[in-house]
């Protein structure tokens, strides 16, 4: 990942933190959660180069997580 990418990401994920640190009394956790994934399933299905590439994206999002807490776990 380049230093312009890292930027950009942060700047993205800061943003919707931030959105989401706004509206944490008017929104339920669940329902913040429920919209967050739709947003990021449609965005991705939109925008990838295929249906096969946007689900390996999806699935990829989702194996890290469970490596990174499996991780935190063993030590």
């Amino acid at each position: 990942m380049t230093k312009k990418d890292k930027r950009e990401i942060d700047l993205i994920y800061n943003k919707l933190l931030d959105f989401c640190k706004e509206n944490q009394n008017n929104i339920s956790t669940k329902n913040m959660c429920v919209a967050m994934s739709m947003f990021v399933s449609n965005l991705t299905y939109d925008l990838a180069p295929s249906s096969n590439h946007a689900t390996h994206l999806l699935l990829s999002f989702m194996q890290n997580k469970l490596e990174t807490m499996m991780e935190a776990r063993n030590e």
